[in-house]
């Protein structure tokens, strides 16, 4: 889960959860889940963005995406978008080739 503070892992009846801090210019792309949205989850482009600037901070984790499919609405220019505004070039460089390594820029 993606948080502006670090709250490290909890355990729960339904799962582990690891909360990973980001900055405050990369929280954000989330909206209403459900009928009643009760709580904000992430877009599809956010999550995918999420877990490439992870992977470039936590080596071989997520290093591939095994079954996974894109929807053909998937919108690649958002992954670009959210890679701009982050303050490190090298960081943003790492995202953008792990985001080509994962072939995320063909469909």
């Amino acid at each position: 889960m993606i948080t502006r503070r670090w709250r490290g892992t909890e355990a729960t009846p339904i799962g582990t959860f690891e909360f990973h801090r980001v900055s405050e210019n990369l929280f954000g792309g989330y909206e209403p889940y459900g009928t009643a949205g009760r709580f904000l989850l992430a877009t599809l482009e956010k999550a995918v963005f999420d877990l490439l600037y992870l992977s470039t901070q936590r080596g071989k984790r997520f290093a591939r995406l095994p079954e996974t499919e894109l929807r053909p609405r998937f919108r690649r220019n958002e992954i670009r978008r959210w890679a701009k505004k982050l303050s490190s070039p090298a960081y943003r460089t790492a995202v953008l080739n792990r985001a080509t390594a994962l072939e995320l820029w063909r469909g």
